[in-house]
């Protein structure tokens, strides 16, 4: 099991600067599971925010890092900064997909639920 004098710190603090157009906001550790989320937020021009996750694991050999966004302005930004190559994942919004009322409804148009 992790101690928490053995926190990436010292990685997060480099992947946190070197992301500075994300306002950081908190972190989770998960000592069994050798984890850390970090989570930050992206302003956007229409006064909404996006999130964005780092996801920390721990392993042998260090530390694994991957992340999480709903940016689709900034994804390509974060997985090149992060990672170097490749594509991010699609962040999906609940909206097109489900009919429920709590949830954050940016669209004005019908949707076709998939449910």
């Amino acid at each position: 099991m992790m101690k928490t004098n053995e926190l990436p710190t010292g990685l997060m603090r480099v992947d946190m600067k070197s992301l500075g157009f994300i306002t950081w906001d908190r972190f989770i550790v998960d000592l069994e599971e050798e984890t850390v989320d970090l989570y930050g937020w992206i302003k956007r021009e229409d006064k909404h925010e996006d999130f964005v996750v780092l996801n920390y694991k721990k392993i042998e050999s260090g530390w694994t890092t991957s992340f999480s966004t709903s940016s689709k302005k900034h994804d390509k930004e974060i997985f090149k900064l992060l990672e170097g190559k490749g594509e991010p994942n699609r962040c999906e919004r609940v909206e097109d997909f489900f009919d429920i009322g709590n949830m954050i409804k940016l669209k004005t148009s019908e949707k076709n639920w998939k449910k």
